[in-house]
């Protein structure tokens, strides 16, 4: 693929490797991954909680999976549904559908008139709305009396997308909703001013939401005409908002930003004419640099999440009297000085990447504040007044560079939870004041020991000292009588009290990473312990009275010198996860058959080399990962295990596998392999599958790895047999050729032979029908086939590349072909192999049909360039201008994306001829570049091409010119919605070369430190160097100076800069003699750090 310049920058994509999960497991850790971030962002900031419409049992159309290892194992869920007569009968009998999802499948299937028969509908949400089946959808549902929320995903009609699709209207028989409250609008694909005037008329109206995600950004219009509105929440990187956007909404009481381009020099006045406001939230802006609130006197919450070039200045709380809560997170400045004239705040909740901050002395005048929360910030102190706040209830302190609290805190006598994780804390004696505490975290602290009097916190639950210094615990801790969670790893605890037992509550117990060589008898008396976790000490047995723990449910054992398990370990009847690793035992003892209610086992690290025989007596286990031991065989009772999905035997010494594997029907994973990376002559190890193997229906991967004498014929027949089995990893196994198979019918997704002994790939290997990715490197193989494959289609490729296939077994054109020479051409370059690489992109051409021809003469007009080949490059632009026209956006009549590609190519063509001194030519490709470029292109190449264009303006001495191109070039970066520290180190430049002095301060100063690393640090010192110079700030003399010393002090090179417009401009501009002598000055010096070419 073609590398474009970013202006005088260099970007260079690098690609990741995705690890494959089974279907299930996808989507359970995506549900989990959405769920887990949902609740934690719902209970850390604040927002918005449940409603009861969110509760609904919601009805959408069932999934028609077209992949097909999905096909064979997508099980519909009970509350879809097939297509609207399907609904309308679930509707008909006991059904009552209240909250409903269509889609634009269901649309264009026709018959919406039918939705008018569903008359309980509170939740309507639309996916892929269009124009054409608008006004039939809206005429179906406006005798809808019940519908509460409407959600609209107009996205697929986004104009930016294509020119010929029609934006949806919303009609004026929105106002026949007598009940409609919410509006979520999706996408960019709304015809709004008429929308807007029909949403006016629904007087019931009081929340809106807008979301567009599309890097292709627009403004969003003035919502003046909605006054009933009383919330208000724009998402999406794609939305521009200034002071039109919500001007005149004064009955809004909540206001929400996510992601959107918010217009600092606007927005913050026209916020503060919102006087009935009681929430606002603006969260990810990457352009509000600051916010002065005088006028909200009403505003209760105000959250600024994630905004890395806000400065929240003293003007930002001083005239906010009746604020309640308020969220700060990573902001590139605080200023809490004002703080205090926010008498009635109940949450003071404030984080950052480690930005220093200093609370005011008055905290403590703050009485109403019942939780107090500072995470990753730099705090000098802790005012002593904080011990006034009497109601604070909740105070977390974690990673806030602290050395010691104030002895006043032992006066927050309504404390029950207090969290300094991750501090510099030595000792904490006030503790024992703190009688209402319920949570004491302490984890990540210097703490050599606890308090004797800890007996005192009668009220504690938890207590975690992990990552500690503590050498004992106080003799007091275990008349703690309600404490349920216990976390002391990481500490040097060589006992532990002989009464441990008294804690007849605690639930919890980790121990890990102590000096423990022995375990107290009471551990038995602790009859509600669900967890225990024992790892890292150096116990050489357990306590028999461990088995008397008749409610645990968790036992993790890990890194001890145990050599036996007690031999009753049996009697944990509520035992479900066992979980030993690391520990040198030898055998397992028979009674662990008597965990029947165990639904995990893992077993790591040890000797053992048999499980006992009535292993299978463990019918409710669900995973068995017993890996890296020294297994020969497993018991044939194994096939009682049915509920197994997953059982992971890597790193053992197996030499065969039960038959009664095959009884695992519900398995869906096996991994096997040896111990040792096998080299050619190895004997030993597993050489066949069990028959039974093939019962196994549900099995989708099966990955056998370091068997020096496998019987590939046995393996792979066996392996085709299965239906279901998807991903075939079959490495390191000394193979030296594949079997003979019925290719046609294996159905396998994924298969890698990688690490083996192959001379030769079977060509039928391309008749696999569901075959997609390949692995073969580090065989035998010729070069073109040792390596791995994306598709069939490279494989292909790779055979005529061998020679084991004709040119002529791929007809032409084909595009993934084509785009596989692209990709092995790529590679070449990389190697530096430019031969071959150019011979690849000739047949990529070769095959490429007309319509994307333009793309592989585009990327050989590259690799031209990057040679200084700049007649051969200059050819191949013009062949990729030729027939750039033929382009088309997926399958959409659209003219646009032929366009972009267009001023794309005709910008690179300009480079060229930049570079050979042909500034005319270069300035009238530009030009062409500039006439091109949709109005809906991204903001980057519209700011590459002016930087172009003022570069050749100033070499033809046409410097006013010049400097308006440049002054669109700032706009155009500005108007991005995440611009990356070269982006933004450029913005400097650019106001340098046209004179805006003040505006260039304000670019360094909006650019966060954290992403200033390298040479990009002293590129921001040089861009600031040369701003004092040209301000008069600084003698030339003394910048200069102070520029060598911290050059001196920071040798890290600078990568993917050109010095080319500074120079150009250097040699033209009018400044006075001695600043341009500093200029160069500072420039030179600080091109010495320029990364050489390699």
């Amino acid at each position: 693929m073609a590398v474009y310049s970013c202006g005088h920058l260099n970007y260079f994509y690098k690609s990741t490797k995705i690890m494959w999960l089974t279907t299930r497991n996808r989507w359970l850790l995506v549900l989990g991954l959405v769920l887990g971030a949902y609740l934690n962002v719902q209970a850390q900031y604040g927002h918005r909680p449940l409603s009861e419409l969110d509760l609904l049992r919601v009805w959408y159309p069932a999934y028609k999976p077209t992949s097909a290892d999905i096909q064979t194992t997508y099980v519909p869920q009970p509350n879809a549904y097939l297509d609207l007569d399907d609904l309308l009968k679930k509707a008909e009998s006991t059904v009552k559908i209240e909250a409903l999802v269509i889609s634009g499948d269901v649309l264009r299937k026709g018959g919406l008139q039918r939705l008018g028969r569903l008359p309980h509908v509170r939740v309507l949400t639309v996916n892929g709305l269009t124009a054409p089946f608008a006004d039939s959808l809206f005429a179906a549902i406006t005798g809808w009396t019940t519908l509460e929320r409407l959600v609209i995903d107009v996205s697929q009609a986004d104009l930016t997308r294509s020119q010929t699709a029609q934006p949806v209207t919303l009609p004026g028989t929105m106002q026949r909703f007598p009940k409609l409250n919410e509006l979520r609008i999706r996408g960019n694909g709304l015809n709004w001013e008429p929308s807007i005037q029909a949403l006016a008329g629904v007087k019931t109206l009081r929340r809106l939401e807008v979301d567009h995600w599309q890097p292709v950004s627009r403004k969003l219009p003035s919502l003046a005409p909605l006054q009933q509105l009383q919330a208000l929440k724009v998402m999406g990187q794609g939305w521009q908002v200034d002071a039109e956007t919500v001007r005149g909404l004064k009955g809004l009481t909540e206001l929400a930003f996510q992601n959107a381009q918010v217009d600092t020099t606007t927005f913050e006045a026209a916020v503060n004419k919102l006087t009935g406001l009681v929430k606002l939230e603006i969260s990810n802006s990457q352009s509000l640099q600051r916010l002065a609130l005088s006028g909200l006197k009403s505003l209760k919450i105000l959250g600024l999440y994630q905004n890395p070039v806000l400065t929240v200045d003293a003007a930002t709380l001083a005239h906010l009297p009746n604020l309640e809560q308020l969220y700060i997170q990573n902001a590139q400045s605080v200023d809490l000085s004002t703080l205090c004239s926010a008498s009635r705040l109940h949450v003071l909740n404030i984080g950052g990447n480690g930005t220093a901050i200093r609370l005011p002395d008055c905290l403590g005048t703050l009485t109403q504040l019942n939780e107090l929360r500072l995470e990753n910030i730099k705090l000098d102190r802790l005012p002593a007044s904080i011990g006034s706040l009497r109601q604070l209830q909740k105070l977390n302190l974690t990673n806030c560079s602290l050395d010691s609290l104030p002895a006043t805190m032992g006066q927050l006598a309504s404390l029950q939870d207090l969290l300094v994780m991750g501090n510099r804390l030595r000792q904490m004696p006030f503790i024992t004041n703190l009688k209402e505490l319920r949570q004491l975290n302490v984890s990540g602290n210097q703490l050599t020991s606890l308090p004797d009097a800890i007996d005192r916190l009668t009220q504690l639950s938890t207590l975690n000292v992990d990552q500690n210094q503590l050498t004992q615990l106080p003799a007091g801790i275990t008349r703690l009588s309600r404490l349920r969670s216990l976390v002391i790893s990481g500490n040097q605890i060589r006992n532990l009290p002989d009464d441990l037992g008294k804690l007849r509550k605690l639930q919890t117990l980790s121990i890990g990473s102590n000096q423990l060589t022995v375990l107290p008898n009471s551990i038995g008396q602790l009859d509600s312990l669900h967890n225990l976790w024992i790892g890292k000490n150096p116990l050489r047995a357990l306590p028999a009275s461990l088995v008397r723990l008749k409610n645990l449910a968790i036992l993790h054992i890990n890194g001890t010198e145990i050599t036996a398990l007690p031999a009753d370990i049996g009697s944990l009847r509520q035992l479900t996860n066992l979980t030993i690793e690391g520990v040198p035992l030898t055998e397992l003892p028979a009674s662990i058959c008597d965990l029947t209610n165990l639904r995990g086992l893992a077993i790591s690290g040890t000797k053992v080399r048999l499980l006992p025989d009535n292993i299978g007596a463990l019918s409710k286990l669900q995973y068995a990962s017993l890996h890296n031991n020294e297994l020969i065989a497993l018991p044939n009772s194994i096939g009682q295990w049915q509920d197994v999905t997953n059982l992971h035997l890597a790193q053992n010494r197996f030499e065969g596998l039960p038959n009664g594997i095959g009884r695992l029907t519900k398995l869906t994973s096996l991994v096997i392999s040896g111990k040792e990376k096998t080299t050619e002559g190895m004997t030993g190890g597993l050489q066949q599958l069990p028959d039974s193997l093939e019962h196994c229906t549900r099995l989708n991967y099966l990955s056998i790895q370091n068997q020096p004498q496998l019987d590939a014929g046995d393996v792979f027949r066996k392996a085709a047999r299965m239906p279901q089995l998807f991903n075939l990893d079959i490495t390191n196994c000394n193979i030296s050729q594949l079997p003979d198979l019925p290719w046609k019918e294996v159905p396998w997704l994924s298969l890698n032979v990688s690490f083996n002994l192959l001379t030769e790939l079977p060509v039928g290997l391309l008749e696999a029908p569901r075959l997609q990715r390949i692995a073969a490197r580090e065989n035998r193989l010729p070069e073109p086939l040792n390596r791995d494959f994306p598709s069939r289609d490279a494989l292909r490729v790779a055979l005529i590349e061998a020679g084991t296939l004709p040119m002529s077994a791929i007809a032409k054109p084909n595009r993934q072909v084509s785009n596989t020479y692209q990709q092995m051409a790529g590679q070449k370059a990389a190697r530096r192999d430019w031969e071959g690489a150019m011979s690849d992109l000739q047949k990529a051409i070769d095959y490429m049909p007309d319509t994307t021809v333009s793309l592989p003469y585009a990327q050989r007009a590259e690799m031209h360039f990057f040679r200084k080949a700049y007649q051969e490059a200059l050819a191949d632009f013009d062949q990729a201008i030729r027939y750039a026209p033929n382009l088309k956006w997926q399958k959409l009549a659209d003219s646009s994306f032929a366009n972009l590609m267009l001023a794309q190519f005709w910008q690179r063509k300009s480079a060229v001829l930049g570079v050979t001194g042909k500034y005319d030519e270069a300035l009238s490709g530009i030009n062409q570049a500039a006439k091109l470029l949709p109005t809906s292109a991204n903001g980057q190449l519209a700011a590459i091409i002016q930087i172009d264009r003022g570069r050749y303006l100033t070499l033809k001495n046409k410097l006013a010119d010049a400097d308006s191109s440049y002054r669109k070039a700032i706009q155009a970066y500005e108007k991005l919605p995440y611009a990356e520290p070269p982006v933004r180190l450029t913005i400097v430049e650019l106001n340098l070369l046209t004179g805006q002095y003040d505006r260039a301060q304000r670019a360094i100063a909006a650019i966060p430190a954290d992403r200033l690393q390298g040479g990009f640090a002293t590129l921001k010192e040089y861009l600031q160097s040369c701003l004092l110079v040209l301000k008069g700030d600084q003698a030339g003399q003394k910048a200069t100076e102070q520029l060598t010393t911290y050059l001196a002090k920071h040798p890290a090179p600078i990568y993917g800069w050109s010095f080319d417009l500074f120079d150009n401009w250097l040699n033209r501009t009018k400044l006075p003699t001695e600043k341009v002598t500093a200029l160069r000055q500072l420039t030179e010096a600080t091109k010495e750090r320029l990364a050489k070419p390699q």
